[in-house]
């Protein structure tokens, strides 16, 4: 497709009467055609998203007013006028450079202190964070919302590079960071002395090496924006005609194909598109839903209830029950791990559960020899916690929510598990001679529990 090239569809977000959706939430989810070259690059791993301040904090959505006004507000008219980096310069002329800060600080600290704003601050980098194909992020913003919410290794100064190679997902902040308030760049110097590091430096080679040989996608920029015309212009001047074609996801008017002649403009929502893309990928099967997190969730609150009741039985007239504690364990963390780890991706991508799986088996198995049923029990339940993320709505109740051993049917009820529970020493005479010399000595109100180990 030509570049800025974009085809009419049915509008993504409607009024119950057909229109397009007005709201505060949806105005901005302007229709759009994805490209088939930006769905192609992210399968492959070869987009790089590089983030400007409109997809964070700086969003209307967040504060009514960007820090670049704010700033200017506070400086006489004829400092108030300018770039970016030439009003923070004369902002710290006028207070100093510790004022700046404070006042940058004090932002983000606002933010983060109401939820409904953070949440808006954030929408963006938490449609992004279960995207494992993602994995190569660039920045000029100065919060944490990458690393917070993606999952993200920060490389702010060379001293970072270590992580450069690292396979996980990993953002390079070409203008700092509030985690390290020396780092921040926002004044005319700061800037010039970034773009001669870009130039010059191993972050910029490494930087360069990566535009020039995957897609970009630029998203939260305004043609306006001085960091843009900065940034796009020193790729443009050094990479020339190997620069790949990027895309600009953007609401800006001022943006052209005249402007970005190598570039593919996308008018709507930053977060809308990555949606969009996040669904067309769940379609071609590359990554799992993100409804998977909810089911796990209503499923570790089941679990919790049942396990409640479990722990209330005698495991003094029913040692058996130790076991199926241990099984409850691994299901509940096997779900806690997937839901802790979502902002990483990890259990998006349907074949880390896989393997997963294929070293709790080789695990499971070499237990189960050397006869440590209750790790057995435990991986059993893990493993069973893992295929849940796999399976469909209508199947994830059909989880076993019991175990014993050598019962071969699934137990999901707790009336099902008693019905059970008497034939547990015939089932498995080696795994109950073993449980019964465990709680032997214990009290009767002991709750067995077995950790994330082992």
């Amino acid at each position: 497709m030509p570049a800025g090239a974009l085809e009419k569809k049915e509008p993504t977000s409607t009024h119950r009467d057909g229109g397009h959706c007005e709201c505060a939430f949806c105005r901005d989810n302007l229709p759009f055609t994805l490209p088939d070259e930006l769905v192609d690059a992210c399968i492959a791993k070869d987009l790089v998203i590089f983030a400007g301040a409109g997809v964070s904090t700086e969003s209307r959505r967040v504060i009514p007013y960007t820090f670049y006004e704010q700033i200017s507000g506070e400086l006489p008219a004829k400092d108030a006028r300018g770039d970016f980096p030439d009003v923070m310069e004369a902002f710290c002329k006028r207070f100093g450079r510790a004022a700046l800060l404070r006042t940058i600080r004090d932002r983000f600290d606002y933010v983060r202190s109401f939820p409904e704003l953070y949440g808006q601050a954030t929408r963006f980098h938490d449609c992004l964070s279960t995207m494992y194909p993602i994995v190569d992020l660039v920045t000029t913003n100065w919060d944490t919302a990458f690393e917070d919410r993606c999952g993200a290794t920060a490389i702010v100064t060379p001293t970072d590079y270590a992580f450069w190679d690292e396979p996980a997902r990993k953002i390079f902040k070409l203008h700092g960071s509030i985690a390290s308030w020396g780092s921040i760049v926002a004044t005319r110097k700061d800037y010039d002395q970034v773009l001669e590091q870009l130039r010059t430096g191993v972050i910029g080679g490494s930087l360069r090496h990566l535009l020039a040989t995957k897609r970009v996608l630029f998203a939260g920029y305004s043609f306006n924006d001085s960091d843009f015309q900065e940034l796009y212009g020193l790729l443009r001047d050094e990479l020339g005609e190997i620069l790949p074609e990027s895309f600009v996801v953007t609401l800006d008017p001022g943006f052209s194909d005249s402007n970005t002649p190598d570039a593919t403009i996308i008018r709507t929502d930053a977060t809308h598109l990555l949606s969009t893309l996040k669904n067309e990928l769940v379609a071609k099967e590359v990554m799992l839903p993100d409804d998977m997190f909810s089911a796990a969730a209503a499923m570790r609150m089941r679990l919790r209830r049942a396990h409640l009741e479990l722990a209330a039985l005698d495991v003094q007239e029913h040692p058996a029950v130790v076991y199926s504690l241990a099984y409850q364990d691994g299901l509940m963390h096997a779900l806690d791990r997937a839901m802790a780890l979502r902002h990483t991706g990890e259990y998006s991508h349907i074949c880390n559960i896989f393997d997963a799986e294929a070293t709790y088996q080789a695990k499971q198995k070499e237990k189960r020899r050397r006869r440590h049923y209750g790790d057995v029990a435990y991986i059993e339940g893990y493993l069973n916690g893992l295929r849940l993320l796999l399976v469909d709505e209508e199947d994830r109740d059909l989880v076993p929510l019991y175990f014993v051993f050598g019962f071969d049917g699934e137990i999901r009820s707790l009336q099902e598990f008693l019905e059970v529970l008497p034939y547990a020493e015939e089932l498995h005479k080696t795994s109950y001679r073993t449980v019964c010399r465990q709680v032997k000595g214990y009290s009767s109100d002991i709750v067995f529990h077995h950790f994330p180990f082992l």
